[in-house]
């Protein structure tokens, strides 16, 4: 019920992508969509690991962006279009819509079975699988892989901050 939510608010998403005209709400448009992805990730595979990475490094990556866009456009006027609008609440009706009759049709149809133990054992061993099979990754043969990748990037984090001046200034100058 939750992914049928989450897949839709997605196309949603990726409709007003097509239909935006401003760079800060396309970047707007996209961090909202890492975000539904994220999740979406996150019920799919039973642990945030790794949706929560990606959603922060999709948030480092705005943030560039965004930063970027404001030094060179930092005076365009952003507006609402009526087109804009109406596939907004179209799009939301349609939303509520279907995640209502789809909670009104598990609602009545699973109140009988909820104390089947098969199904239960069944979701703890696949959530225990999937855990086992996160722990494989920094057991003993990739942990010192795991080791040397994260000392990797902490060699290049501090070699970029070096780099960087920090008397150059944005990109916009100031009067």
């Amino acid at each position: 019920m939750l992914i049928t939510t989450l897949i839709m608010s997605m196309v949603m998403m990726s409709c007003f992508m097509v239909l935006s005209t401003h760079p800060l709400s396309m970047g707007l448009t996209l961090l909202i969509q890492v975000l539904l992805t994220s999740m979406l990730m996150m019920l799919m595979t039973s642990y945030s690991w790794f949706s929560y990475i990606l959603f922060l490094i999709m948030v480092g990556g705005m943030l560039v962006l965004f930063i970027y866009m404001t030094s060179l456009a930092s005076n365009e006027m952003f507006t609402l279009s009526k087109k804009m609008i109406i596939l907004t609440t179209m799009m939301m009706v349609i939303i509520i819509l279907m995640w209502t009759m789809e909670f009104t049709e598990t609602s009545s149809a699973t109140i009988g079975s909820t104390t089947d133990t098969n199904k239960m054992t069944e979701l703890w061993l696949m959530k225990n699988d999937k855990f086992l099979s996160l722990n494989k990754m920094f057991n003993t043969p990739t942990s010192m892989m795991m080791i040397t990748l994260a000392s990797y990037l902490f060699l290049t984090l501090i070699a970029t901050v070096k780099i960087t001046s920090n008397k150059s200034g944005p990109l916009r100058q100031k009067i």
